[in-house]
C-alpha cells in the first residue's frame, strides 16, 4: 500500500491474492479492467494492458464518469 500513499490514492483497493475474485467473474486475461456501478452490475470490461490516450482507455474512463454520475 505503499504506492497508494505515495500518489495519494483513497479509493478503495482490492488485492485478489488468492485470485477469487478473478475466478468469480471467469476471467480469461490479466490485466482486466471492470467498472462496476454503484448496483454491483458489471458496466464494462476492459482486457488486457491500457495506455492513456488509447481508445479503450477513453471508453473506460466514460464508463466510469457515467457510474459515478448516476445515484
Amino acid at each position: 500500500m505503499r504506492i497508494a500513499k505515495r500518489y495519494h490514492i483513497e479509493n478503495p483497493i482490492y488485492l485478489d491474492n488468492d485470485e477469487a475474485y478473478f475466478s468469480a467473474l471467469h476471467n480469461i486475461s490479466w490485466p482486466s479492467f471492470y467498472v462496476v456501478d454503484r448496483h454491483g452490475r458489471i458496466r464494462l470490461n476492459a482486457l488486457g494492458e491500457m495506455d492513456e490516450g488509447a481508445p479503450d482507455a477513453a471508453q473506460t474512463e466514460r464508463a466510469i464518469q457515467q457510474a459515478l454520475s448516476e445515484s
